[in-house]
């Protein structure tokens, strides 16, 4: 579809420009351009699409736009209004005088000029546009004038713009045909976008070339100081000083003004007004109240790879709520952030990446209020890194501390007459467990509970840092329960007693609120030049599976085929500069881990670039073994990682055959032939064979560990045997390189890659779900999240039919 689009603007613009007549005369276009239109290479005024189509199609783009135009301090200026809808730029010029080009003299004109522009840029590389103007009044010759305009711009590195600009084409004025004219020009970048040159001359037949020259510095605030020498012999000065307004949603005002001196013809005055949508990155904030984002958690925000369906648009994900959260604390413009809390499906990790965020921001001299309408322990840890609490009237007061629970199967299977048998190595390594048990080994039991009380004592110690309370007062309600509201403010858990109603009344006074998902998606305008350069974030969710992965509104799963297609992506891309592996899974299969290992390691040998691993809530075993690459790897305290270990095993239906009354018979050409056979149970003979080849897998992967983390044979012991370890444990075991989240490791790649501008932000796969669309935010969705560790379970008992796996115990619900 894009071709065939990309075919028709085409089509339309060649024609547009090709359009014109050849039978010239020595008639001349009489109508001056405004003075902010600099050059066919570079012009970020408005009105800029007047001197070259194209620009219609910028960031610099007006939304709406005046300006004023007087000549020789006549009284009768010249009046130009411009609307910028639907990528189409919409020009009304009021000419009441217009300079006479044979001397310097002003001629009465009262015509009114009437322009539309379409510009296409590609790739912020190339792009083509072409305008029609046509005029009417009461002057005759003035009002008779018609032509077609074109141009062409082309910016292919970030310090070098060209651009060519058809005028007059197919022209005429009062019945004659005009002189069609040609503008070249070239601009460079010197000193990044600080400093713009360009040079530009324009040719006409039977007429000598004329030259202009112009300089754009931008000092403080993107404050933008013009000179130009232009082909009248004139020298223009001109400042432009964009000012951010903020009241609620936000828009971006330039006031600027330009004068001439020395002309030929006739010496101007101007100035102007123009109001954008996209804003700069650095210009003067002027809110005249108080501007807070409020962002609204409830049950939003935690997936971590973006599905989209036919039924619904895209919703936002982790990832926008990180970036979301970091913008903010970089805008002047924005006070604060008001988060009202219904429900959290964040993670611990992804808890506390969020909380870090708020509390840098708070550092930068924001402030965060929470509103807190349920006091449930993932809730309040999120709602404790605020500057204020205010709690429902309405609902009593309890944390409890963290629990973790496990699944067993093995008396469902009994029942059924179905059993799991299993060969594995590692003392930790219990995911079989589910189906061979009906409790935790010891072993287990004794890692979880180390794991859930470094866990507990992060959530602990998250809160009394801030909110001031002592590790005493949170043992207390822990032994009580529950508090109501009134006793939660005075042990001084929560702030305020309030609803969320008169909270936001309380919060705001006279200021102003804008929603984070209308926050997000504000653009701001980039006026870098060249292909942009780009960070790869590739998403490795849900379990690792053979072939392709997919996406529902239950659970998720990365297959090594899709992995090693993103992966061949964002390496073969030129604009790529770094890529960054979002890992959240727990593993899955051995083999399919090693190919997705082995897909990245031969990448970055044909064609290296920076690679930086975040880890999520959980990176483990085959999560973790893709990432033995020797890259740096982040990732929260409160991830969990390591389980290096294999499991292998088979579903024997033996007995429920029998149960049924069925019966199978089996010709082999060999002992092992029928190993994996669901029909029997494994001999003797057979679990030898494959504790060989555990074993082997078993070392492959310590010897993995060993190589891209650095680590001794005489250490990995203590790391391995399927042994699981938070973020914070990893780090001292060397593991991990750094704790902290995706946006700390979106910053060392773009260090690394030593990207010093704007950089997009790529993510892979894109995915899709049919299954999602219909059932979130449904009633059904409902029962799913309640129903989703039982549905992972099932998922993983689906995939016993690979032959060995990398995969975390159990599946793990801490609340």
């Amino acid at each position: 579809m894009e071709k065939l689009m990309f075919g028709k603007k085409t089509v339309t613009v060649m024609f547009l420009v090709f359009t014109a007549a050849s039978a010239l005369f020595s008639n001349e276009n009489p109508f001056q351009l405004p003075p902010s239109a600099l050059s066919s290479s570079y012009s970020e005024g408005s009105f800029s699409s007047m001197i070259n189509p194209v620009f219609t199609d910028m960031d610099s783009t007006s939304g709406i736009a005046y300006r004023y135009v007087s000549y020789n301090s006549d009284d009768k200026g010249n009046h130009f209004a411009s609307l910028n809808l639907f990528g189409f730029d919409f020009i009304y010029s009021r000419y009441n005088t217009i300079p006479d080009i044979t001397g310097n003299s002003i001629l009465e004109s009262g015509v009114n000029l009437y322009s539309i522009n379409r510009g296409f840029f590609f790739g912020n590389i190339f792009g083509f546009g072409a305008g029609y103007s046509f005029s009417s009044g009461s002057e005759d010759y003035f009002s008779s004038y018609s032509a077609w305009n074109a141009g062409l711009l082309f910016r292919p590195v970030k310090f070098l713009s060209l651009g060519t600009a058809f005028r007059d084409i197919n022209g005429e004025i009062d019945g004659e045909k005009i002189d069609p004219a040609i503008d070249y020009s070239i601009s460079i970048r010197p000193w990044k976008n600080y400093l713009t040159l360009s040079a530009g001359c324009i040719t006409q037949k039977d007429k000598d070339t004329e030259y202009y020259y112009s300089a754009d510095l931008k000092s403080y605030k993107e404050i933008s100081l013009v000179i130009k020498y232009g082909t009248d012999k004139s020298i223009t000065a001109g400042l432009s000083i964009p000012l951010y307004l903020r009241s609620g949603n936000g828009m971006e005002m330039i006031l600027d003004a330009y004068g001439s001196g020395k002309s030929d013809t006739a010496d101007f005055r101007s100035s102007g007004i123009a109001f954008k949508s996209k804003r700069g990155k650095d210009t003067i904030n002027i809110s005249p109240a108080e501007n807070f984002i409020t962002l609204k958690i409830s049950g939003n925000y935690n997936l971590e790879r973006r599905e989209s369906s036919l039924f619904r648009r895209k919703e936002p994900v982790f990832q926008d709520l990180l970036r979301g959260i970091s913008k903010a604390g970089a805008d002047p413009a924005v006070s604060g952030f008001i988060i009202e809390i219904e429900s959290s499906g964040f993670g611990m990790a992804q808890a506390q990446e969020i909380r870090d965020l708020l509390i840098k921001l708070r550092g930068e001299g924001k402030k965060v209020y929470t509103i807190l309408n349920y006091s449930g322990n993932r809730e309040y840890y999120l709602a404790s890194a605020s500057d204020k609490i205010f709690f429902t009237p309405n609902s009593t007061f309890k944390i409890t501390g963290l629990s973790a629970k496990a699944y067993f199967l093995k008396g469902l299977m009994d029942k059924t007459g179905v059993k799991f048998e299993s060969i594995s190595k590692g003392k930790y390594k219990s995911f079989n467990e589910t189906y061979t048990r009906t409790e935790m080994s010891d072993h287990a039991r004794e890692n979880l509970k180390e794991i859930l009380t470094d866990l507990n004592n992060q959530f602990i110690s998250g809160i009394t840092e801030q909110r001031k309370i002592t590790r005493e007062a949170v043992d207390e309600l822990f032994r009580k329960g529950l508090y109501s509201p009134a006793e939660a403010k005075e042990k001084g858990f929560v702030d305020e007693i309030m609803y969320a109603n008169e909270a936001l009344d309380s919060i705001t006074g006279k200021g102003r609120t804008i929603s984070f998902e209308n926050y997000i998606r504000e653009e701001e305008r980039t006026d870098s030049w060249g292909t942009i350069p780009a960070i790869a974030v590739i998403n490795v969710t849900g379990s690792i599976i053979s072939g392709k992965g997919g996406g529902s509104a239950m659970s998720n799963s990365t297959g090594n085929y899709e992995y090693k297609l993103s992966i061949d992506k964002a390496f073969s891309d030129k604009s790529v500069k770094a890529v960054v592996v979002r890992i959240d899974s727990g593993g899955g299969s051995a083999s399919a881990s090693d190919f997705m290992w082995n897909a990245l390691y031969a990448a970055k040998k044909k064609n290296p670039k920076p690679v930086v691993f975040s880890f999520g809530n959980i990176a483990a075993s085959g999560g973790y073994y893709i990432a033995c690459t020797g890259d740096p790897v982040f990732a929260g305290r409160g991830t969990i990682t390591g389980s290096i270990g294999v499991v292998a095993g088979k579903v024997s239906a033996e007995e429920l055959y029998s149960k049924l009354g069925i019966n199978t018979e089996t010709i082999k050409m060999s002992e092992f032939a029928d190993i994996f056979s669901e029909s029997r149970s494994l001999t003797e003979n057979d679990r030898v064979l494959l504790q060989k080849e555990i074993d082997f897998i078993y070392d492959r992967f310590t010897g993995k560990v060993m190589e891209g983390r650095g680590i001794s044979e005489k250490e990995i012991a203590d790391v391995a045997e399927g042994k699981i370890h938070t973020g914070s444990g990893a780090k001292s075991r060397k593991l991990i390189n750094e704790t902290g989240g995706l946006i700390a490791a979106l910053e060392y790649a773009k260090n690394k890659a030593g990207i010093d501008s704007d950089y997009r932000i790529v993510n892979l796969p894109e995915s899709s779900s049919f299954l999602s669309g219909i059932l979130s935010d449904s009633g059904s969705s409902i029962f799913l999240k309640h129903m989703q560790f039982l549905v992972q379970n099932l998922e993983k008992y689906k995939m016993l039919d690979e032959q060995t796996l990398y995969i975390l115990p159990y599946s793990i619900e801490i609340e």
